[in-house]
C-alpha cells in the first residue's frame, strides 16, 4: 500500500515539474498581456483626443478594438504556452466570426458613419421612411428606444 501512494505521489510531483513552469509561463504572460492591452487602450484613445479630429464614440471604439485584438493574441499565445496547437484556436475565432457576421456588418457599418459623417446628430434623415432627430447605436423616437441596424442606414440612399 505504501509502495502505491508512493508511486503515485512520484508521478504527482514529475506532472507538476514537468507542466508547473509552463502553466506559471502562461499565468505571466497573461497577466502582462492584460497589462499591455489596457495601456494600449488608453494610449490609442489619449492620442486620438489630442488630434480633435476624431469623434469620441469612434476613439473609444478604436480603443476597444485595440485592447481586444491584443487579448486575443495574448489567449492564443496563452493557450500555446500550455501546449495546445494555435491552429485550434485561430479555427474558432474563424467560426465566431462568421456566425457573428451580421453584427459584424453592422459594427462595420457604423464605424463608417462615424468616420464619413453623412449627417450630424440632430439632423432629420429618412432611412427606409424611418425618421429620427437623434442618431446613435438606437434611435429614440416618441421615447420608445428602437433597435436600428446601421448597414440600412449605410447602405440605403439617405433623404436630409
Amino acid at each position: 500500500m505504501e509502495e502505491s501512494a508512493r508511486q503515485i505521489s512520484d508521478q504527482v510531483l514529475a506532472l507538476i515539474a514537468s507542466y508547473g513552469l509552463n502553466v506559471l509561463g502562461a499565468l505571466a504572460v497573461l497577466v502582462a498581456g492584460l497589462f499591455a492591452a489596457g495601456w494600449a487602450k488608453r494610449a490609442v484613445q489619449r492620442a486620438l483626443r489630442r488630434t480633435g479630429c476624431i469623434d469620441d464614440t469612434l476613439t473609444g471604439f478604436l480603443g476597444s478594438l485595440v485592447k481586444y485584438a491584443i487579448v486575443a493574441i495574448t489567449v492564443i499565445e496563452v493557450v500555446q504556452q500550455v501546449g495546445v496547437e494555435a491552429t485550434g484556436i485561430v479555427a474558432i475565432f474563424g467560426a465566431i466570426g462568421l456566425a457573428l457576421q451580421g453584427t459584424l456588418s453592422n459594427v462595420a457599418a457604423g464605424v463608417m458613419l462615424l468616420l464619413f459623417r453623412p449627417f450630424k446628430i440632430g439632423d432629420y434623415a429618412s432611412v427606409r421612411y424611418a425618421l429620427t432627430n437623434k442618431l446613435k447605436a438606437q434611435l429614440e423616437a416618441d421615447g420608445i428606444s428602437i433597435p436600428f441596424p446601421q448597414r440600412l442606414v449605410h447602405m440605403t440612399p439617405i433623404a436630409q
